[in-house]
């Protein structure tokens, strides 16, 4: 969204920005909004914007992009429709957080499912 020149401050802005990149031929755009969750837009008008409750610490938000995009890329190869991909990633990001590394040792599917359902 950076790329599309646009200020992304503000809810408003990444709306304008994803639509600008769409614009401009692109297919589809996720974002991850932080605590305000993650926005997907696509080409042919379709809107999901999805949060999950927040997390109690925050230990680290050093990772929590790398994993939010790493959990959209195997969602994709999962098959998993675009809510699921969305609470998916959401979910990868709070664990990344919960952790006082960059990486968390602990991430994994069972543990990204778990925060879905609690979360969720």
């Amino acid at each position: 969204v950076v790329r599309a020149g646009q200020e992304t401050n503000a809810r408003r802005g990444v709306k304008t920005a994803c639509v600008m990149c769409l614009g401009r031929g692109v297919k589809c755009v996720i974002v991850c909004m932080g605590d305000e969750g993650g926005l997907y837009m696509d080409s042919e008008g379709s809107v999901v914007q999805r949060s999950l409750s927040a997390i109690e610490s925050n230990a680290n938000a050093s990772g929590a992009g790398d994993a939010f995009t790493a959990a959209v890329i195997y969602s994709y190869l999962k098959g998993f429709g675009i809510d699921r991909t969305i609470d998916y990633a959401l979910a990868a990001g709070a664990v990344a957080v919960s952790a006082a590394t960059t990486i968390n040792p602990e991430i994994s599917p069972e543990l990204i499912e778990k925060i879905i359902i609690e979360r969720g």
